[in-house]
């Protein structure tokens, strides 16, 4: 599904009962997707491995619904959303159900923390692929963490 910067597109609902095999999703910059939207689309869209976030103006809950409905992503892309912040520690929690993913972006989220990275770390042992530039909340502490 190639939507990338549809600003106007609020719904999905419509996705998953057409395409229930959808593995790929680019939403980069549809700009009025909201939490339930995203759950909506990861929870019913099974083989979903790969979604692009990025520029989407999502939140914390959003990437909490998209890690609690989601079981089979292998690459997350959720850059530039200032809106995700100390809130997100609760979704990348969530991760212990995303033992395959390889590839998580979350460049220019500047509120992501240490936690949710040692977090990352700790629940994503193939991680492959991790872009944190522009965090700017980060520290050693992270750094350690995935190092190790």
């Amino acid at each position: 599904l190639q939507l990338e910067g549809a600003a106007h597109i609020a719904t999905l609902s419509d996705v998953p009962r057409h395409c229930p095999n959808l593995r790929i999703a680019h939403l980069g910059g549809c700009t009025q997707l909201d939490a339930a939207t995203i759950g909506s689309l990861a929870t019913q869209c099974k083989q979903l491995a790969y979604i692009n976030l990025s520029s989407a103006d999502i939140d914390s809950d959003a990437l909490q619904q998209l890690f609690t409905g989601a079981s089979n992503l292998m690459t997350v892309c959720v850059a530039n959303n200032p809106r995700i912040d100390a809130g997100a520690d609760l979704a990348f929690s969530m991760l212990h159900r995303h033992r395959h993913l390889r590839a998580l972006d979350v460049s220019h989220c500047p509120e992501v923390t240490d936690l949710a990275l040692c977090t990352v770390a700790q629940y994503c042992p193939g991680l492959e692929v991790l872009d944190v530039s522009g965090c700017f909340a980060l520290t050693d502490e992270s750094v350690l963490a995935i190092g190790n």
